[in-house]
């Protein structure tokens, strides 16, 4: 399984998950609003915008990345669970 789990006292546990950073939402003109990791567990999950690392993934899209954050299973949308990232790292870019 390419999931691996870490916990930390009174915390959410941290999880480590790779995946590939996809859109999720797109305002008016076609920009991309919001980003999910579509990840190897077949699972999707919505990047939160509450920190500067989750926003700055959305200049990843499509790039394959492992990514270490909690997750919080409480807020599941219609896009998958949503996961605070603390740090990631690019694996693959994507070819042109």
């Amino acid at each position: 399984m390419n999931t691996e789990t870490k916990t930390h006292p009174s915390t959410r546990p941290t999880v480590n998950l790779r995946g590939v950073i996809v859109p999720t939402d797109w305002d008016d003109i076609g920009n991309s609003t919001a980003v999910a990791l579509a990840a190897d567990d077949e699972q999707e999950y919505r990047i939160s915008p509450e920190n500067k690392t989750g926003r700055s993934l959305h200049q990843l899209l499509r790039m394959r990345v492992k990514i270490e954050g909690t997750v919080d299973s409480e807020a599941v949308d219609g896009h998958g669970k949503v996961i605070l990232v603390n740090s990631y790292r690019i694996l693959e870019t994507p070819q042109p």
